[in-house]
């Protein structure tokens, strides 16, 4: 867990700076969490430390922040 500590707290924190810094939302949330998502993991690959774990842990809090952003609207 403390390993991965980061890119848990990571897609959200990144996802909703994206939509507070957005004024017009055009898509649905799944867009946007999809897209932090597919930037963690492209730069995890790009990085010099290629951990699955971050990989993981990625999908895991985009899949956690999709469903909390359903719920709230």
């Amino acid at each position: 867990f403390a390993d991965t500590f980061t890119n848990l707290l990571g897609v959200p924190a990144s996802t909703c700076l994206c939509l507070a810094l957005m004024s017009k939302l055009t898509h649905k949330a799944i867009v946007y969490v999809s897209g932090v998502c597919l930037g963690l993991i492209l730069y995890e690959c790009i990085g010099l430390t290629f951990d699955y774990k971050d990989i993981l842990a990625t999908l895991l809090s985009g899949i956690i922040t999709t469903i909390l952003l359903s719920k709230s609207k």
